[in-house]
This record gives C-alpha cells, structure tokens and sequence, in this order.
C-alpha cells in the first residue's frame, strides 16, 4: 500500500525543520520558532496512554510537526484518560476531540486550528499498524476537513459491531475516504451503538468509488454511531504447499538415537534389510502475513544419501494451509503432529555375526523461518487484476502471494550408522532378555 493515499492534514504555509525519526514535536503558537515538546517512540511505550499533564505543553499545542516510520501511528487526545479495562488502546471512548498522525517516514506538520484541535492536546498513544487490510479516515466536516479518526482495519475484529457512542465524533460524521483498503474488505456504517437503525453500506475495497464527500447527500450525515468489518470470502481457491528444508537450520539441537539389532547365524554371509522408525510430536506456530491460518497441515519427507560411514539422512518439512477471509484477533496458529522419520535399507552380515544399527536425530527448535507461496483464488465481485474465468462461473480470478513465518520443534540432520562383528565386540541386545 502506497503511504500516501491517506489524506494530508491541513499543514502552515511554512514547512518545520526536519526531525529525527521517531519525534514528534508540540509547538506552542503559530510558529515553529516558539516553546516546543518532544514526543518521542524511543522514549514512551508503545499501545499505552501517556499524559502530557504538568508540562509546559498540556492544551496549549498550535503546530505539530513529526517524523514517524511507515505504519507507526501517534494519536492526540483531547481528554488525560485511560482505557477501560478489556478495551483497546485505540478505542477513543471519552477521550475527546482526537486526530491521528499517520508515519510516512518524513517530516510531516498539521495546523491544529485547522482540524478543531487548537490548544486541546493533553495526552497521547503510538503504536506500529498493519496497513495491508487498509483504513477508513472518519472526517467530522463535509469535504475531508474539520477533525479525523482513523480506523485501521487490521485493529478491530470482523463481523462485529463496533460501538463509538463515547467518541467525540459520533453523530458528527460528515464525510469518509478509503482509498487504502484492500479490495477484500467492507465497511458498514450504521446509526445506531448496536448496529441498528439506518445504514451505509458503500464502502467497498474493490469498485471505483473510494470516498463520500458530503454525508448530507446519502441521508446519513451526523448519523454514524457504529461500525462492522467484514472480509470478502473467494467463491474457491487453490493454496499451493511450500516446503522448508530444515536439516541445516535447527538450534539447539539434541541428538536422539535408536538402535536395531539383529543377527546372522548361518554359517554363510547373508544381507538383512534394516528399518529405522522414529515417530516425535512436534508442535510448529504458523504466522501468516495474508489472514490468519485456521487449518494446517504439516508432513515430513526423509532424502537418504550412503557412504562407508553410514546413511545421512535429511529432513523437508511440507506444510498445506487454508485460510479463513475474516480478520480476527490474531494470525499464528500452532499445529501439533505426530511425524514419521524412516527408511529401510540392508546390511551384509558376516557368518556367525550379530549386527548393530543405530539411527541418530537431532531435534531441536527451527528459529522463525520466511515462507512464500501462492493462492488461486476466484471473487464474484471485481477484485483488482481479477481476470474472469469462463470455466468457473465467470467469477474473477487472480494469484495472490501468501506470506509468513515457520517456527518450532522440529527435527532435523540424522545420521544411520551399521556395525557388524562377532557377538562379543557388540553391545548387548536389550530385547534378548
């Protein structure tokens, strides 16, 4: 997503003096010459409320200049408040008129009189945001002016009323812009806390529209006092497995080892097939970037290479996922399997000899591992790039890339080894008893 399709807050005539990143600066009048206040990242927690109370600084800020990274967000409050138990940071109940700067990893200045928030900033919360589902900027005035809330999709749940009856814009919204939402999201806007009452039900990430200027004309102007996220489900898709090779990337392995006995007591040299079996449950968290996994699959494929001093045996991890479309509170899921390391091979056994084979596994924990792959997936509505496909209903079709990490127990490099000799060089044989 391109950083600046988010609207550009009314900004002086003149520009501020380039910032460190990570810095927001408060100024007190209509210059950047006069009593300033840093806010800084490196300072202040992330996803906490922090009062500015007692400082030179408290609802007394004109100009606001700031350098935040792409996708960290500060928003400042009117109201010295903390969340209610169980809500979220960015819930804006009771904290007054708010406005949200918007990171794009340069000096950046908004007017506060020209966003309603002259001399009102009094506390403050940042926080870094997945910007890949979008947002919706909620402007108080018509035409994109006045003061604005954004709502990052990625923050809230889907398929649930949201509820801003004790934020300072309800019942004030005059217009909306969306132009960074991705195209398999929606919006429903509705008049009522609980969802009832009049809705809007044109915000849409696919289409042509991408905004509303003037809420007077939809019947719905000062009406908003809720809101529900929903994902745009594909009618079908293809997600292609990926496989990690995991025989080099373990860390701290251990080495587990089994053995298999066996014996020769014919007096001619004969060939015994040796069969090495270990089965482990292993747990392995799956983080998808695209929506978060809720059925995975995992199965492990053993390549053998042999030499004099035995079989060296490596180990590839093949893991099948399926996605759920609706945003939900978080996208790891761990997986727990039971796998399967064997392979069979034969030994020549001296005459009157026993044999010995050992099989070695190093287990240990896979560090967080990148994945790539791809996804098929058909849409009924007009998706961008969606290509239509006559074979399938004529609903659009594209390949989206599926990203993530991998991490976990895991096993890994195992090593066979066979040892033949008369019965006293060898080890006992448990089993015999």
């Amino acid at each position: 997503m391109n950083i600046n399709m988010f609207t550009k807050l009314p900004a002086p005539a003149a520009a501020p003096s380039e910032l460190p990143l990570g810095t927001v600066r408060l100024f007190r009048d209509d210059n950047w010459s006069s009593t300033f206040l840093d806010l800084t990242t490196g300072r202040y927690r992330d996803r906490a409320r922090h009062s500015i109370a007692g400082t030179n600084m408290q609802d007394a800020a004109t100009y606001v200049a700031f350098n935040l990274p792409v996708g960290t967000m500060m928003t400042l409050m009117d109201n010295d408040v903390a969340p209610k138990a169980g809500t979220l940071v960015m819930d804006l109940s009771q904290c007054g008129k708010c406005i949200d700067l918007v990171g794009t990893g340069q000096t950046e200045a908004v007017d506060l009189p020209k966003v309603n928030m002259n001399d009102c900033v009094s506390s403050f919360f940042w926080r870094t945001v997945d910007l890949r589902m979008g947002a919706l900027e909620l402007w108080d005035d018509a035409h994109f002016a006045g003061n604005r809330n954004i709502v990052f999709l990625s923050e809230w749940p889907s398929n649930k009323v949201i509820s801003i009856q004790d934020w300072w814009i309800n019942d004030r919204v005059s217009s909306v812009r969306w132009p960074t939402m991705d195209d398999r999201q929606t919006v429903s806007l509705y008049e009522n806390p609980d969802g009832g009452g009049r809705g809007y039900e044109n915000i849409q990430g696919w289409g042509d529209t991408q905004e509303d200027q003037d809420f007077s004309q939809s019947n719905f102007n000062d009406a908003m006092s809720s809101f529900k996220l929903q994902g745009l489900a594909p009618q079908r898709e293809i997600v292609d497995p990926f496989v990690l090779d995991t025989s080099a990337v373990l860390m701290g392995a251990k080495a587990v080892s089994i053995r298999q006995f066996g014996s020769n007591d014919s007096p001619v040299e004969q060939s015994f097939p040796v069969t090495f079996k270990k089965t482990n449950s292993q747990t392995l968290t799956i983080t998808s970037t695209d929506t978060h996994v809720v059925d995975t699959s995992i199965s492990m494929e053993t390549s053998a290479s042999y030499s004099a001093a035995g079989a060296s045996v490596g180990m590839k991890l093949t893991v099948s996922l399926k996605f759920s479309y609706t945003h939900t509170e978080t996208t790891t899921t761990s997986v727990t399997e039971s796998l399967e390391f064997s392979y069979t091979t034969s030994v020549k056994v001296p005459a009157n000899s026993r044999y010995m084979a050992t099989l070695t596994v190093q287990m240990g924990d896979l560090p967080p591992t990148q994945f790539t792959t791809n996804a098929v997936r058909w849409y009924d509505v007009p998706v961008t790039s969606g290509v239509r496909d006559p074979a399938n209903n004529d609903w659009y079709k594209r390949t989206e890339k599926v990203t993530g990490t991998v991490s976990g127990g895991l096993a890994g490099l195992s090593t066979a080894s066979i040892m033949t000799d008369p019965p006293h060089a060898l080890p006992p044989d448990p089993s015999a008893g």
